[in-house]
């Protein structure tokens, strides 16, 4: 879970700076150019023989269980050489001008586009059961799979790596691993941040630099860097909206605090001042990610440990806008 809770970090200090630019440049920009030099090439597929596929996900928000996904972009590299999977999605529920910040992606851009019934099916056959492989993977993996669930489609066999932990096994003296930040480090070009093919496309090349980069460790980094297999969700619950689940729901929209009671940690079924973020499926079962404000740190709380919410008090107002 640790680079799942570096994701949302991240993402929300992206959020915070790209929302203070007051709006997003909506200018047409260069098509992304696909292609490996034949060293990469070459490394990718001595880690993945029979071929790879690495996307990236755009979406309505950052919970899986209650937010959609607006594009899919995707890269298979296998001997045969290198093929691609893009398309918008019709989320059906309108996007907050706050993630239209973020990738550019508005209503008009996607009224026409296959809603994710239609796409979801498409993509998979695409992946076939290639390995998959994603910058915070469980993030992108949490709609996916979900997805696949709510439709009731196969799960496919598909193991799960992630290109922050790779990041972080080789290139340990990058200040950041954010991918903006690994695209400048590793002279990668991305014309669209933020836009999936594009993010796929420095994801795949961060994936090759670093196996090049520890080629001599290519096993032990591949290991470090594997999350999970999709039939590891095969038993996934169907997220089922409680009443008290409502005010987490609402936190999470206006970016509110709470009080919630928890059947773990050090304050065993007490209630606890948090500020929600996301809810996730994870294989252990649907989460809760948010900032603990008496900790003042990220955790993530399993759904069904959640028993009740209340309001927050003033002495807590009074501690959040300390830590803000």
């Amino acid at each position: 879970m640790v680079s799942l809770l570096f994701f949302y970090r991240e993402k929300l200090k992206s959020i915070k700076f790209i929302l203070e630019r007051k709006k997003f440049n909506l200018k047409k920009s260069k098509v992304q150019i696909i292609k490996l030099t034949d060293l990469e090439k070459e490394n990718i597929l001595e880690a993945f023989p029979e071929g790879v596929v690495i996307f990236d996900l755009e979406t309505t928000g950052l919970s899986a269980l209650i937010n959609n996904i607006l594009e899919i972009g995707a890269i298979k590299v296998t001997p045969e050489g290198l093929t691609t999977f893009k398309t918008l999605v019709n989320p059906e529920v309108e996007i907050p001008a706050s993630n239209t910040a973020i990738h550019g992606i508005t209503g008009d851009m996607v009224k026409d586009s296959p809603k994710i019934k239609e796409v979801l099916p498409k993509f998979m056959n695409f992946v076939g059961d290639l390995p998959l492989v994603a910058h915070n993977a469980q993030f992108d993996l949490g709609f996916i799979t979900y997805d696949l669930h709510m439709l009731g489609l196969p799960f496919g066999n598909s193991d799960v790596y992630c290109t922050i932990r790779l990041s972080r096994l080789v290139f340990k003296d990058f200040p950041s691993h954010r991918l903006g930040n690994l695209a400048k480090q590793l002279n990668i070009p991305l014309e669209r941040a933020h836009r999936a093919e594009d993010d796929a496309f420095v994801c795949l090349k961060v994936l090759a630099q670093g196996f090049i980069k520890a080629a001599k460790n290519k096993k032990s980094i591949l290991k470090g860097s594997y999350l999970f297999n999709l039939q590891d969700f095969k038993n996934m619950e169907k997220f089922v909206l409680k009443d008290f689940h409502k005010p987490i729901l609402r936190a999470i929209e206006n970016n509110d605090i709470l009080r919630i009671k928890y059947l773990g940690g050090s304050k065993k079924n007490k209630f606890r001042p948090i500020r929600p973020v996301g809810l996730l499926p994870l294989p252990q079962g649907h989460v809760l990610y948010a900032h603990c404000l008496e900790s003042n740190l990220y955790k993530f709380y399993y759904l069904n440990k959640i028993t009740d919410c209340q309001q927050a008090t003033e002495k807590d107002h009074k501690l959040w806008e300390s830590l803000s």
